[in-house]
């Protein structure tokens, strides 16, 4: 994934798999966490979001009740993005047809 500095994302989850096929959202109990100390990480966590902080690229991890994922997210954080596109899910726009 890919945003900028000062940008907050929150649009990820994570999930727990267990032996027997269930799976379980753990977002709120689960601790993310970079390979960098917390000072040099370009990104940082709390209250469920992830902030980018400086430019730079790292894995985040994520960890619950002693397991850790086994490849971490990718992402990068650049100084200021390039927008190609913009969109809003679900989308807010209405349309009804034409009245004759």
């Amino acid at each position: 994934m890919h945003f900028a500095v000062g940008a907050e994302f929150n649009d990820f989850r994570v999930e727990a798999r267990y032996p027997d096929g269930f799976h379980s959202d753990r977002d709120q109990e689960t601790t993310l966490r970079t390979p960098e100390e917390p000072t040099a990480a370009p990104v940082s966590f709390s209250a469920g979001r992830m902030h980018g902080l400086r430019p730079g690229k790292t894995s985040v991890a994520a960890e619950f009740a002693g397991v850790a994922t086994k490849k971490g997210l990718d992402v990068e954080v650049s100084a200021g993005l390039d927008v190609d596109e913009i969109r809003l899910h679900p989308s807010p726009a209405t349309s009804s047809p034409a009245r004759a």
